[in-house]
């Protein structure tokens, strides 16, 4: 899912964690940028430090993701 406002390398980024990928992979795959909270990835946009994204975690694999 893309999220509006979001920068294209942010946009091409979560295209490239789709649903079922597990967590370890979701990780190794945004490296450094990545805050684990447990039931989810935190990723802020670098143009926008208030506006992140979000990759859902469920069962240890990826449930969706989301912009706030």
């Amino acid at each position: 899912m893309s999220a509006p406002n979001t920068g294209d390398h942010l946009k091409n980024l979560l295209a490239s964690i789709p649903t079922g990928m597990s967590k370890q992979d979701a990780m190794a795959k945004l490296g450094t940028k990545a805050v684990d909270e447990g039931g989810r990835l935190k990723i802020a946009c670098p143009g926008n430090s208030q506006h992140c994204l979000y990759i859902n975690i469920t069962d240890g694999k990826v449930s969706g993701t989301e912009a706030k």
